[in-house]
């Protein structure tokens, strides 16, 4: 099994696809009231500029290992046919969330995520 499927939830970097210009957002963990979170920081009025409007996207963290276990599988079936496979680009739905890796490398994984029901 290659080194990228062993670890690769330690390596994976969520990024806020709500539109933040030509910003990178890094979503972070957040503890709620009952669960913890990932959620763009710009929700907080001091991680916005002046003006910037607040953003709410946020996906739960059962929400966050399904996304792992999908990326895990589709990984592990290249693996077992001895495939190397690059996700970049690889988009897919769950829930009404939409999730896109957007980098893929040896060592690294990004993935967009946008969760319209949170933007409302």
């Amino acid at each position: 099994m290659n080194s990228m499927i062993k670890g690769f939830w330690q390596t994976t970097t969520l990024v806020c696809a709500n539109q933040h210009g030509d910003q990178e957002v890094v979503m972070t963990i957040q503890q709620g009231p009952k669960n913890m979170f990932y959620a763009c920081p710009k929700y907080h009025p001091e991680n916005r500029s002046e003006g910037e409007c607040s953003c709410a996207n946020r996906i739960s963290i059962k929400e966050y290992e399904t996304m792992l276990s999908k990326i895990f599988t589709v990984l592990e079936k290249a693996d077992e046919s001895n495939t190397v496979l690059n996700l970049a680009n690889f988009a897919w739905k769950n829930r009404g969330i939409e999730f896109k890796v957007i980098l893929h490398t040896n060592t690294d994984m990004k993935i967009s995520v946008l969760n319209p029901k949170a933007l409302l």
